[in-house]
């Protein structure tokens, strides 16, 4: 730890609070890492969920923009009918609206990421976190899913030089399912890191440790 008088802080997060953030799922998101630029606050992400959460995005504009194909062809099969034809085309406006915007969002996520990467401190993919994370997978250990899996070795690998550096440590991931066990808790708890798994639980305890 710091032998400061001010506390400082680490949060680790992963792909998906790039996901979120990049999605504007929420306003918790912008929160925590407008907090680094007042506070003794650091935030540090994966490059390989930086890269992971791009490709997720571009994935869920893509399904959108599928899904909003489909129901053009449908609206114009309902419009033929002239009890609807209003109606269809309130909708198709709206849908064409919609379209535009998702356009304009996909074309501004390369600013979001290079954003989230400015804030944040970004952790190398290094070979060692890559084998290890390949071994944890073929060992069906936690968290199971190979990418998952290299992230976390990436993340272990990053904490166990940083963390003396700072009072007090934080992984914030939404994978509950597949981190909340026995295993990875006990790991992180050996160097004194907590873990947690929605933002407000995250900023919550960000507010106590800062005292704001």
């Amino acid at each position: 730890m710091k032998g400061d008088s001010v506390l400082s802080i680490l949060v680790v997060v992963e792909t998906n609070f790039a996901v979120g953030y990049c999605m504007e799922q929420g306003r918790d998101f912008r929160y925590l890492l407008s907090l680094t630029s007042k506070y003794p606050l650091t935030v540090a992400i994966p490059e390989y969920s930086l890269r992971e959460a791009k490709t997720t995005v571009l994935g869920k504009f893509r399904d959108s923009c599928e899904q909003l194909s489909h129901t053009r062809v449908l609206l114009r099969e309902i419009g033929r009918s002239e009890y609807a034809q209003d109606l269809v085309d309130n909708a198709r406006t709206v849908l064409s609206d919609l379209v535009q915007l998702l356009g304009v969002k996909q074309d501004s996520l390369r600013q979001a990421l290079d954003l989230i990467a400015n804030r944040c401190v970004v952790i190398p993919h290094s070979p060692v976190a890559h084998v290890r994370g390949l071994m944890r997978y073929i060992a069906s250990e936690s968290p199971f899913k190979e990418s998952d899996c290299e992230i976390y070795e990436c993340i272990l690998e990053f904490l166990r030089d940083e963390v003396d550096n700072y009072d007090h440590t934080i992984i914030l991931t939404f994978d509950k399912e597949h981190f909340d066990n026995v295993e990875i808790r006990g790991e992180l708890a050996d160097i004194g890191i907590d873990l947690v798994f929605t933002a407000g639980d995250c900023i919550a305890m960000v507010h106590y440790a800062l005292g704001i």
